[in-house]
């Protein structure tokens, strides 16, 4: 399944900011105020953070092989895995 560019960049902007500063907020709050289960619920929002980037990661790895393909079959680019290029000495 595909996502269109609205819920990738709403997905990408709670995985990087919200869900890190939420995360953060809790830990320090929680701690200073002595809440329950501190360490549980912001293990649980590290392992829910980590699982979005990682989805986020593979949808945009999927998405930039699928452009270059693209642009490979109208002729716009060179191949992926052309041959080697060296820097010049």
């Amino acid at each position: 399944m595909l996502m269109n560019s609205k819920v990738y960049n709403c997905l990408k902007y709670i995985t990087m900011i919200v869900l890190p500063a939420l995360t953060t907020l809790w830990l320090s709050v929680g701690s200073i105020w002595q809440l329950p289960l501190v360490e549980p619920i912001g293990a649980t929002l590290t392992a829910v953070t980590a699982f979005l980037g990682a989805i986020l990661g593979i949808s945009t790895s999927l998405y930039n092989i699928r452009e270059q393909r693209k642009d490979e079959l109208m002729g716009m680019q060179k191949p992926i895995f052309d041959k080697e290029e060296t820097p010049d000495e």
